[in-house]
């Protein structure tokens, strides 16, 4: 699916040729994010947008692609917030039917899901909370942006489902399983995290624990600062 606008006044070349049709065909995903995470050009705010919508851009007039970060600098303000609007517009309308849902016991029906060996797995389940050992790794990985965050939101993932509940992968997920994942469907993710996390607080009880043996989820506490049990999260809701 593509969303095709026409820019009132165009970008002109050095040959005096205006550019003034755009074609958005391209949804972004999560790895689009983490490549921007390493580009200098992405460190001011201006072009970090523009750098965001250039990925979503599949025809600029007659130019080569990917345009120019100069190109879109170079449009006025007018030009540039029809640009907004059409890459808005083609992420809503390229999602087709598919739908989003928060759903009880801290799941999140993904617009799209993670994609294994040629299946989608849209319904994830937020069960654990990170731990000071993978910001630690987390760190390690990136000590900022969108790769640091998704690996931490993999690591409180604890199951992930296909829309038919018939196949299911166990958490934690791997960072690389991010790459390919819609852009929204990581926005839902954050939204999710936010979500679980304040039912854990509510709740009274921690899911942090550590895998090796060391404690995990379910293990009794150790001394009166850790605090054992498995989670009894409630429904989540959209708020």
């Amino acid at each position: 699916m593509e969303h095709t606008i026409q820019l009132p006044f165009g970008y002109e070349d050095k040959k005096g040729v205006i550019h003034r049709d755009v074609i958005f065909s391209q949804r972004l995903t999560a790895g689009d994010f983490m490549l921007l995470d390493t580009d200098p050009q992405a460190t001011n705010p201006t072009q970090y947008g523009d750098l965001v919508r250039r990925k979503m851009i599949t025809r600029f007039g007659d130019l080569r692609l990917p345009v120019d970060l100069s190109v879109l600098l170079s449009l006025n303000s007018i030009d540039r917030e029809e640009l907004q609007i059409g890459a808005d517009e083609f992420i809503r309308t390229s999602r087709g039917k598919a739908v989003s849902e928060f759903m009880p016991d801290n799941r999140v029906k993904l617009y799209f899901g993670f994609e294994i060996d040629g299946t989608r797995y849209p319904v994830v389940e937020i069960g654990r909370m990170t731990t000071g050992r993978d910001e630690v790794e987390a760190d390690r990985l990136s000590s900022r942006g969108i790769t640091r965050e998704c690996f931490l939101l993999g690591q409180m993932i604890t199951r992930i489902t296909t829309a038919d509940s018939e196949a299911t992968v166990e958490g934690p997920i791997k960072l690389e399983l991010f790459n390919q994942l819609d852009a929204e469907d990581l926005n839902l993710l954050r939204i999710g995290a936010r979500l679980a996390e304040a039912t854990f607080r509510f709740r009274g009880r921690t899911v942090s624990g550590e895998r090796d043996g060391e404690g995990g989820i379910g293990n009794d506490a150790r001394d009166g600062h850790e605090r054992g049990g498995d989670p009894e999260p409630s429904a989540a809701t959209a708020g």
